[in-house]
């Protein structure tokens, strides 16, 4: 082995002499350095926009010689920031100096670089940066320098600081977040970064991104809204599907929304739960941080600032999920049984159970009617008076349930019932209708194009003394895609407009018809395909245009026709800056769907995006509403839930189909909040929503005592007057129940406990059965006398009428109580708690029934004892496994949370949750947290910071998932609310801890708001419309 090695050895030293080659002569590497000293700009220097500032400073190589140097000068954006970038004149410009100053740089000899710069608003780091052929690079320390703008209009506060975050760290910024105060197409682009600090085993060099913005100077306002324009650029096999804006609660960064529209811009707007601090923050963050992610996603800014202007945006209501897809052209709003109420009517295709049904909206809910179940394929509908009887029928073409014969049909209220009539049999599928007087006759007519046959596609028909008679218009046209009737060339009558397939002899996808003795004279609009048309003014020049949507490549746009001068001209309206993508236009519809008194043209794309084109002084702008991940097959303008203002109304092509509409979010609601004041401070605090966040209201007194806090509170119609109270459970004993009259909060009743006790709980309810709109109040009390009582309203006072007296001798305390329909018999029942702690006290949940002119005890249950203090936190009577039978839930302090079930006659534990029990979990509540319909329970730990959310799941309650809550102090047996305090249609949880001073309200999982009580903290919150407004 050892002589192969030496041969080895020899040739190889053969090879190198023989091609010139010695180490001995290899060139040592330079040990030349270049030290780079900046000497301007000062530190911290601040010039007015268009004011140049001088970068200058000294060059010396050391240890050798330098060669050919080159300098630059560069610049970070963002106070404190490192990732520099060679002055380029994107947002720094060079006004004089050369980029790069070059010089042949012997050993300790130095050269002096400078540079004239002027910039655009924002703050920076400037640095030198120089390398060198023979020495090694060197840059100088950075320079803050701060360009200010202009000041900004009243009532908006610009960015006055970005960095990135130091503790979740990396990202990178280019451009100046000056320019996001102006939708001018100027971007500042943050881009994820990898993360240079990451573990070498595994390798985690995945790219992240966390950017903080600071407005300071922030004017005490009565709002506090974040806008933004922004679009996202996910890399190619990037599993980040959003950024996530994050927001600084007093210490405690929670989301408050996310950005995850890529390839168009989208209009963001936000509350902000803070409107007294002169310093907000918000942070960007990628969110998805899995290891081994090293694409690069980057988020394109063109507009971030403050306002204290109301919150902006659409709100999604989902009506109904549909057993099939709707039909290209079948859903309408119109009223159609003459109750000058709209209803909203629907047509599907292929779908095996109802084919057309209209949806009724009552103020609370949606109603679905089905009208008519054998029409096997109704892809387009109508709405209009065909017969002259002044009420609106439904015309709806499609294919019969026999999959072979087309027909024309209608239904039409009569007597109070629908009756459905057939108008014709065509000989091939109808396509698309319209309901118009399309020969101005002054009756309307039906006109319906046809799909491609060898007869005529085009047609209308007419009733008259009780029959339909057919009128061929036109042949030889190709697939009808649209029909209107509209007076498209305003001459004051109306003309019938059909758009379809290109066909060789039309020569254009787009036409219309003047009816003229009989005759119909064709005009032709040069236009090569489409697939959607509608009429209206869009422009707001009192005329009628035509708006034309298509799908095909390359033909993907949003179109608008308009007939000026004798001549018709097209409008690429789609083409408009920063515009979304055209990937295939489904549907246009025309209306004021801002309710801003003008029309706008609304479209639904293939990818999912619903959004509008609005014309202002000369100009198309486009504004985003939403996007579903369906092809948005139909969208229709119109006041479908009769509030009298207009929503936009989807219908969405998936496996079931799905209606949905949007509106804009609505201003101030008429549910408060009630936070209970501080100890010893016998005050209500009122909050009122002003449709963006939650202002807190001038306090009024309730009766108060030496010691002690508001326990409990109900706002609720306790006397049958149709107008809320507000009752409230005090220290020492005493239940108030207070009225608002004219805006003062006024004192009705007043009763106390026959002792001086902390309330814990009441309940409100029609104890006795006795029908009278008196509610009877149940009140709970950690009082060792008389724990637990209810009192009956008896000539014109409360009076105590049953007290719930223990067995056992010893002084019990009660705690919590509740009222509900145990038994599912249709009466109420109530359950109280009595305790006594020791380890051989007792801890009992205890249920009466009303009977025989006064209340018995029908069971009781025990929970685990202890020495220690044992109370049951919450106890509730409610469906909380979603069965449609009431359960008790029970939150005890040494069990984890529990169902019981009466089963004949027995109190039965009947769900457990599977968790340990923890001394923190005093506060918990059942309801919609969710949103899906279904109740859900609530658990605060403010030990592990989490709220633990337990959801019925296949028919089993389960833990599906935990909110995390930094810094989450605790609460007290009334501190949490789930309930629509805005009046949304979403429930939000309200939280208040007496351990710090903050109210957090929730959202499906995330903080949505945390508002400062402006007191050290609160044992209580109630919902409702405490002063009837």
């Amino acid at each position: 082995m050892r002589k192969r090695i030496l041969f080895s050895l020899f040739v190889t030293s053969i090879l190198l002499i023989s091609i010139g080659y010695s180490g001995v002569m290899a060139v040592k590497p330079s040990k030349a350095v270049l030290n780079v000293a900046i000497t301007s700009p000062s530190d911290g220097l601040e010039i007015e926009e268009s004011v140049s500032f001088e970068v200058s400073g000294i060059v010396t190589c050391v240890k050798g010689d330098g060669g050919i140097v080159n300098s630059y000068v560069e610049y970070s954006v963002g106070a404190g920031s490192a990732s520099f970038f060679p002055v380029d004149d994107s947002i720094l410009r060079i006004v004089s100096g050369a980029q790069p100053q070059t010089q042949d740089l012997p050993m300790d000899e130095s050269y002096t670089v400078s540079w004239i710069l002027v910039g655009v608003p924002g703050v920076y780091e400037i640095g030198i940066r120089s390398e060198g052929t023979l020495a090694k690079s060197g840059t100088s320390e950075a320079r803050t320098v701060v360009i200010n703008g202009p000041p900004p209009p009243p009532g908006v506060f610009y960015i006055t600081n970005e960095y990135q975050d130091p503790v979740v760290g990396y990202g990178t910024a280019i451009g100046s977040f000056m320019n996001t105060f102006d939708a001018d197409g100027i971007y500042e682009i943050l881009s994820e970064q990898k993360n240079d600090q990451g573990t070498k085993k595994p390798v985690d060099d995945t790219t992240l991104l966390g950017w903080i913005y600071e407005f300071t100077g922030v004017e005490p306002r009565p709002e506090t809204t974040l806008f933004l324009v922004a679009r996202a650029q996910f890399g190619v096999d990037d599993s980040d599907t959003g950024f996530d804006v994050q927001f600084d609660f007093a210490g405690t960064w929670g989301t408050v929304l996310t950005i995850d529209n890529e390839g168009f811009d989208k209009e963001y707007s936000v509350d902000l739960p803070d409107d007294v601090s002169d310093t907000l923050r918000i942070r960007i963050v990628d969110n998805d941080r899995t290891v081994g992610n090293k694409e690069t996603s980057s988020l394109y800014l063109d507009q971030v600032y403050v306002s204290d202007k109301t919150q902006t945006g659409w709100e999604e209501v989902i009506i109904a999920d549909l057993p099939a897809e709707t039909g290209r052209r079948a859903v309408e709003i119109a009223d159609i049984d003459g109750d000058s109420m709209n209803e909203i009517v629907v047509g599907l295709v292929n779908s095996e159970t109802w084919n057309l049904a209209y949806y009724d909206y009552d103020g609370e809910a949606w109603t679905e009617n089905v009208l008519c179940t054998t029409m096997r394929y109704v892809h387009t509908l109508s709405i209009g008076d065909i017969d002259g009887d002044s009420n609106n029928e439904i015309v709806f073409g499609g294919i019969g349930t026999d999959m072979s014969l087309p027909e024309l049909r209608y239904v039409d209220l009569e007597e109070g019932e629908w009756v459905e009539h057939t108008i014709a049999d065509p000989d091939i599928l109808v396509l698309a209708t319209a309901i118009g007087d399309l020969d101005n006759d002054g009756t309307n007519e039906v006109a319906l194009g046809l799909m491609f046959s060898d007869g005529y596609e085009l047609r209308y028909y007419e009733y008259d003394g009780g029959a339909w008679t057919g009128f061929n218009v036109d042949d030889n046209l190709g697939e009808s895609d649209g029909i209107e009737i509209a007076d498209v060339d305003h001459d004051g009558q109306n003309e019938l407009v059909w758009l379809g397939s290109w066909h060789s002899t039309t020569g254009t996808a787009l036409c219309y018809y003047k009816y003229s003795t009989d005759v119909w004279e064709k005009y032709t609009i040069p236009c090569p395909t489409g697939w959607e048309m509608d009429t209206g003014d869009i422009d707001g020049d009192g005329e009628i245009e035509i708006a034309w949507g298509n799908y095909f490549e390359t033909e993907n746009e949003i179109r608008v026709y308009d007939y000026e001068n004798g001549q018709w001209y097209e409008y690429n309206v789609s083409d408009v800056p920063n515009s979304a993508p055209r990937i295939g236009v489904y549907h246009v519809n025309i209306g004021d769907l801002d309710n801003d008194g003008q029309n706008e043209l609304a479209f639904g794309l293939a990818d999912g995006v619903i959004g509008y084109l609005e014309y202002d002084d000369g100009e198309w702008n486009e504004y985003y509403i939403h996007q579903v991940d369906v092809v948005v097959e139909v969208v229709t303008v119109g006041d479908l839930d009769n509030d009298g203002k207009n929503e936009v109304l989807v219908g969405l092509e998936s496996t079931t189909g799905e209606l949905r509409y949007y509106e804009i979010r609505e201003g101030p609601s008429n549910v408060e909040l009630l936070t209970g004041g501080d100890v010893l401070d016998f005050r209500v605090f009122p909050w009122e929503y002003d449709g963006t966040t939650w202002n807190q209201q001038t306090a009024f007194p309730v009766a108060s005592n030496s010691y002690g806090f508001i326990g409990d509170m109900i706002v609720t119609d306790v006397d049958g007057d149709s107008e809320m109270e507000t009752i409230v459970g005090i220290s020492g004993g005493t239940v108030q129940i207070l009225e608002n009259e004219d805006g003062v909060m006024i004192p009705t009743h007043t009763f106390v406990f026959p002792d001086t006790s902390s309330f814990q709980s009441i309940a409100v309810g029609d104890l006795d059965n006795d029908g009278d709109p008196h509610l009877e109040i149940l009140v709970s009390a950690t009082n060792f006398e008389a724990q637990s009582a209810v009192y009956k309203f008896i000539d014109g006072e409360y009076r105590q009428v049953f007290n719930v007296s223990s067995a056992d001798t010893r002084p019990v305390g009660g705690a919590a109580c509740g009222i509900g329909d145990v038994n599912n018999d249709g009466d109420l029942e109530f359950v109280v708690t009595e305790e006594y702690p020791d380890e051989d006290g007792l801890c009992l949940l205890r249920l009466f029934d009303y009977s025989g002119n006064t209340w018995t005890e029908l069971d009781s249950y025990s929970f685990t004892v202890s020495r220690l203090l044992n109370w049951v936190f919450q106890t509730e009577i409610i469906d909380a496994d979603n069965d449609g039978a009431n359960e008790i839930y029970v939150n005890p302090e040494k069990e984890p949370i529990q169902l019981l079930e009466l089963q004949e006659g027995q109190l039965v534990c009947t769900w457990m949750a599977d968790i340990e029990p923890f001394s923190s979990q005093k506060s918990s509540c059942v309801g919609d947290f969710t949103n899906d319909g279904l109740l859900d329970i609530v658990l605060a730990d403010h030990a592990t910071d989490l709220l633990y959310v337990f959801e019925t799941v296949g028919g089993a309650i389960v833990n599906t998932f935990n909110v995390s809550v930094p810094d989450l102090q605790y609460s007290s047996y009334n501190g949490m609310k789930i309930g629509d305090i805005d009046t949304d249609g979403q429930n939000e949880l309200v939280y208040v801890s007496h351990g710090d001073e903050y109210l957090r309200i929730f959202r499906n999982g995330e903080l949505i708001h945390c508002l400062p009580l402006g007191y050290a903290g609160s044992h209580v919150v109630a919902i409702g419309n405490y002063d009837n407004d």
